[in-house]
C-alpha cells in the first residue's frame, strides 16, 4: 500500500488478496547436522518443503513445515536438511503448498508405508483425520510405489493392486464415488507398474502397458479428450507406455521407445509440443528418448539415457535453471549430468553422477536448503540510501529512489512496467525519472510526474487493457493524487474525483455497476484510497470520510454489509484513509487511529477479533503520522518514527517472531527513524530517515525485492 506523507493531504493505499497461503506454519528452526555434499542417492521436490535420500538410506527434509510434513515431531521451519527418525527408506513423496493437507509418504527399506504430516481428510491412511508430526506406519501391506496429491494418496502394494485414500472431491480416489476414506481404498482388481498423483487427477500404468487416469479433468489432464471429471479410471490411447507424470494441469508419459507423450494445458509450454497450445490428447514432444520424465506446475523435465538433462515450459523463476522465461521447445541445459530427477512447481532438483543434491528454482521457504527468501523480521534489502517514497499492493512493490521509480514483485499484467509483462521482478526495475508520486495496485501502477501529468502501466482500468510500460491516463495537468484497485482506479484533480474501471460492486461511484471510463464522483474531495473493489475518500468541507463498493464485512463503515454504488458517509472525520483487504484504517486530526469491517486476524487493532460496521478507535493512544493496510494487516509510523504493526503475522508481515497475529498495534523493534511504510498482501516494506529500505514477510514472487526469491541454476545442497 502506498503511503505518501504530505503537509495536508495525505493518500494511504491499501493492499489486498493473498498468495494463496494460509496456515501458520511455526518458526525457525534448522537440523543439527547435515548430510554431507555427495551423499545423496534420490531427491523429492514437494513445492514449499523438499526431501532426499542418502546414499546409506536415511531420510532428510527441509522447507516448509506448516502442518508436520517433514516429519521432524513439530512445525517449525528446518534449513539446512535435517534428518527423519533413524530408519532407513527406499523412497518417499512429499507434497506442500502451504496449505493443512500437505503431507508426506515414505517406503522403508522392509516394504512398510509410513506417512506423516497435514490429514484433514485422512489422506495419511491412519484411519483419523489428526495431524502427524512424526512418521506413522500404516497399515500391515506391503509396497512399491507411493505419490501425494493435494489432500490425497495413492500407492501400489508389491503385488500391484493400486490404493488410494483422503478427499474425493474430484474423484481422487477413482472409486466411482464422492466420499472421502481414512483408510487405504483398492481401486478395481488391476495390476498396476506407474503411478503419478497430480494436484487432484491421478495416472497409472497397468502390467499390460496400457495407461489409465482419473479424478478432476479441467484442464484435460486425463488425456481423454475432454473436460469432463471421471471418478472411475478411463483409458487413453495406446498399449505400450512405461511410465507416467501428473502435474496440476498436464500429463505426460513415456512408451516402450522411450518417446515422451504429453496431455493437457500448455499454456506455458510445459506439453513440450513447440506451441504454447492445449492438447486434449497425448501428442508427442519435441524430444528425444528420455528414460525419466517429471512435472511440475507449468514446466517439465527429463533425464536421458547418458543423464543429460532436458527441460522446457515456464521458467520464470529459476525453476528450468536457465534464465529463459517459457521454453515451448525441450532443450538440453548445458552441464548438467543427474542419476535421479524431481521436479514440483517452482523448483526442479537432481542427484548428478556424483551422488551431489542440487536444486534450482524458488527459494521461498528454504527448498533450496539456502536462507529461505522470507523474512520475519525487518532486514535492509538493498544498498541503496536514497529512497524516498514507498507503495504496495498485492504482491507488487514500487517506490521513489534517487529521482527514479523503481517497482518489483508480481508483474503478471506488465504492473513493474519495464515493458515485459511475463517475468517477476525479484529486484526493483527502473522505470525512469520525473514522478513526483507513485501508487500500486494488485494488477496496476500509477504515478504522478513532476508535472502534475497522471500515468498508468500494468492492468488499465480506463482502457479495460495492459500496458507493460507507462502511458498517459485521463489527459490533462493538475492530479494531485491517485489510487488503483483490483480493475477500477481513480485519481484527485483540483478537488474533483474521477474513477473508472470495471465497477463491479460499484467502486467507481456512479450509482451503477456499469463499467465506465471516467466518472466525476460528486462533491469535493481531498484524499482516495481504493483497494480490490472498495473506494474511500476524504470530503474537503467536513472531512468525513465516505466509502462505497464492495461491503461484504462492514468495510464501507456504515453499519451495513451491504455493497454500495455511491458513496456512504461514516461518522468519521479523518486526514488520512487506507483501505485494505476487507477492512479499512483512518487517521483522525488528533492522530488516533480508527479502523473497521473484517477483523477475523486483529487486522482493526481493536483488541479483539470481532468484525466492526463502523470506526472504532484502536487500542492505543493517538500520534500516528501515516497508516498502512493489508490483506490481513496493517502498519503505521508514530510521530516519533517508531514503526507498529497488527493483525495477521503468520508470514513475518507484522515481525511477530512466533509468527502468529497481533489484535492491538505493537512495536517493530526499537528503532527510531522510520518515515515511510507499505503493507502489501502478507508482507511490509519501510524506508528510514536515512533512505534505506527494509522489509519483511512473505517474498514467494519477489515481494521484498532483495533478490532472494529464487535462484536461476543450480545450487547444491548441503
Amino acid at each position: 500500500m502506498a503511503s505518501m506523507r504530505r503537509e495536508l493531504v495525505v493518500l494511504i493505499v491499501g493492499a489486498c488478496g493473498r498468495i494463496g497461503f494460509g496456515a501458520d506454519h511455526g518458526a525457525d528452526a534448522g537440523g543439527d547436522d547435515a548430510a554431507p555434499v555427495g551423499r545423496w542417492a534420490s531427491v523429492v521436490s514437494g513445492g514449499l518443503s523438499t526431501c532426499g535420500i542418502a546414499v546409506d538410506g536415511t531420510l532428510w527434509c527441509w522447507g516448509l513445515n506448516n502442518v508436520g510434513q517433514l516429519g521432524m515431531g513439530d512445525t517449525t521451519y528446518v534449513q539446512p536438511p535435517a534428518q527423519v527418525g533413524t530408519q532407513t527408506w527406499k523412497s518417499v513423496a512429499i507434497h506442500a503448498e502451504w496449505d493443512d493437507t500437505d503431507h508426506a509418504c515414505g517406503i522403508q527399506l522392509d516394504d512398510t508405508l509410513w506417512c506423516w504430516g497435514g490429514n484433514p481428510d485422512g489422506e495419511l491412511g491412519l484411519g483419523t483425520t489428526d495431524n502427524e508430526t512424526s512418521p506413522r506406519h500404516v497399515g500391515q501391506a506391503t509396497w512399491k510405489a507411493i505419490s501425494i496429491g493435494d489432500s490425497y494418496t495413492c500407492g501400489l502394494e508389491t503385488d500391484g493392486s493400486l490404493w488410494c485414500w483422503g478427499t474425493d472431491d474430484d474423484g481422487e480416489l477413482g472409486d466411482g464415488g464422492m466420499n472421502e476414506s481414512h483408510v487405504p481404498k483398492q481401486i478395481g482388481a488391476s495390476t498396476y507398474i506407474a503411478l503419478s498423483a497430480g494436484e487432484d487427477s491421478a495416472c497409472a500404468v497397468r502390467d499390460d502397458h496400457t495407461l489409465w487416469c482419473w479424478g478432476d479433468n479441467n484442464s484435460s489432464q486425463l488425456g481423454d479428450n475432454t473436460n469432463v471429471t471421471r471418478r472411475r479410471p478411463v483409458q487413453l490411447a495406446g498399449t505400450t507406455w512405461l511410465d507416467v507424470a501428473e502435474s496440476s494441469n498436464a500429463g505426460c508419459g513415456r512408451k516402450d521407445d522411450s518417446s515422451v507423450w504429453c496431455w493437457g494445458f500448455g499454456g506455458s509450454g510445459q506439453l513440450g509440443t513447440g506451441d504454447e497450445d492445449a492438447h486434449p490428447i497425448p501428442v508427442p514432444a519435441s524430444v528425444g528418448a528420455l528414460s525419466t520424465i517429471v512435472l511440475g506446475d507449468d514446466h517439465a523435465c527429463g533425464l536421458d539415457a547418458a543423464g543429460a538433462l532436458w527441460c522446457w515450459g515456464y521458467g520464470g523463476h529459476g525453476q528450468l535453471g536457465i534464465a529463459d522465461i517459457v521454453i515451448d521447445t525441450p532443450i538440453q541445459i548445458a552441464n548438467v549430468h543427474a542419476t535421479a530427477l524431481s521436479a514440483s512447481a517452482d523448483n526442479t532438483c537432481i542427484v548428478d553422477d556424483q551422488t551431489r543434491l542440487l536444486c534450482t528454482g524458488s527459494n521461498a521457504l528454504g527448498q533450496l536448503a539456502l536462507p529461505m527468501a522470507e523474512r520475519h523480521v525487518p532486514g535492509r534489502v538493498d544498498a541503496r540510501t536514497d529512497w524516498t517514497e514507498i507503495a504496495a499492493q498485492g504482491s507488487t512493490g514500487c517506490g521513489l529512489a534517487g529521482g527514479h521509480a523503481m517497482c518489483w514483485g508480481s508483474n503478471g499484467d506488465g504492473q513493474i512496467g519495464i515493458g515485459d509483462n511475463a517475468d517477476d521482478q525479484q529486484q526493483p526495475g527502473d522505470i525512469g525519472t520525473g514522478y513526483a508520486q507513485i501508487v500500486a495496485g494488485a494488477n496496476s501502477t500509477a504515478g504522478i510526474q513532476a508535472d502534475t501529468t497522471l500515468w498508468i502501466w500494468g492492468y488499465d482500468p480506463i482502457d479495460d487493457d495492459d500496458h507493460s510500460t507507462p502511458i498517459q491516463a485521463l489527459v490533462g495537468m493538475g492530479w494531485t493524487s491517485t489510487t488503483v484497485g483490483d480493475t477500477d482506479a481513480c485519481a484527485i484533480e483540483a478537488k474533483a474525483l474521477h474513477c473508472g474501471g470495471i465497477n463491479n460492486f460499484g467502486e467507481v461511484g456512479n450509482g451503477t455497476t456499469n463499467q465506465i471510463t471516467d466518472f466525476v464522483v460528486p462533491g469535493s474531495w481531498d484524499a482516495v484510497s481504493m483497494c480490490g473493489s472498495t473506494t474511500c475518500a476524504i470530503a474537503t468541507t467536513t472531512g468525513i470520510v465516505s466509502c462505497w463498493g464492495l461491503g461484504d464485512r462492514g468495510q464501507l463503515g456504515n453499519n451495513t454489509t451491504n455493497d454500495a454504488s455511491t458513496p456512504q458517509p461514516t461518522t468519521l472525520a479523518a486526514i488520512q484513509v487506507a483501505v485494505g483487504g476487507h477492512f479499512t484504517c483512518a487517521l483522525d486530526a488528533s492522530r488516533a487511529l480508527w479502523c473497521w469491517g473484517a477483523n477475523d486476524e486483529g487486522q482493526l487493532g481493536i483488541g479483539t477479533t470481532d468484525d466492526s460496521l463502523v470506526p472504532m478507535m484502536a487500542a492505543s493512544p493517538a500520534g500516528y503520522a501515516e497508516v498502512a493496510a493489508g490483506d490481513a494487516h496493517a502498519c503505521a509510523i508514530r510521530m516519533d518514527h517508531t514503526l507498529w504493526c497488527w493483525g495477521a503475522g503468520e508470514n513475518g508481515e507484522i515481525a511477530d517472531p512466533q509468527l502468529s497475529f497481533r489484535s492491538s498495534p505493537t512495536q517493530v523493534g526499537s528503532d527510531t527513524d522510520w518515515t515511510h511504510v507499505a503493507t502489501g498482501n502478507d508482507w511490509t516494506c519501510a524506508i528510514k530517515l536515512d533512505g534505506t529500505r527494509s522489509c519483511f514477510g512473505s517474498n514467494y514472487v519477489g515481494e521484498l525485492g532483495d533478490g532472494t526469491s529464487w535462484h536461476t541454476g543450480f545450487v547444491a545442497v548441503p
